[in-house]
């Protein structure tokens, strides 16, 4: 059976490209446009890894992880986000992430990420 990947992100460009990427590795890809629509998803079904965006309207990504925190909610998380500050990349892994990565996505930092976190 296909590991699941659930891609958060508000820009339909960005969910297209990762789409492409995750399926032509094998992964199926749930998709949701924002926080809550990824927080409502995460309870009705868990996948095997989650990429999130950070900057999104509404519930942005670290307030995804603190919510993920907040319930003890243990998922695979991939960060991919144009804010490239290290204080940001920091709070990311505190809040649980396992791979903090910059956008532009590259199909090999994908890949390498994913690897790293289904170890």
């Amino acid at each position: 059976m296909a590991k699941t990947v659930l891609v958060v992100d508000d820009a339909l460009l960005a969910r297209k490209i990762a789409r492409k990427i995750l399926e032509k590795e094998g992964y199926q890809v749930e998709e949701a446009e924002g926080g809550q629509e990824a927080i409502s998803m995460l309870e009705a079904q868990r996948p095997d890894v989650l990429l999130l965006d950070l900057l999104m309207p509404g519930m942005d990504g670290i307030q995804v992880l603190e919510e993920l925190a907040k319930r003890r909610v243990s998922v695979p998380t991939i960060v991919v986000s144009a804010d490239t500050q290290e204080s940001t990349k920091q709070r990311c892994i505190q809040l649980g992430a396992k791979v903090f990565l910059n956008k532009p996505l590259t199909e090999e930092e994908l890949k390498k990420a994913l690897q790293e976190v289904s170890q």
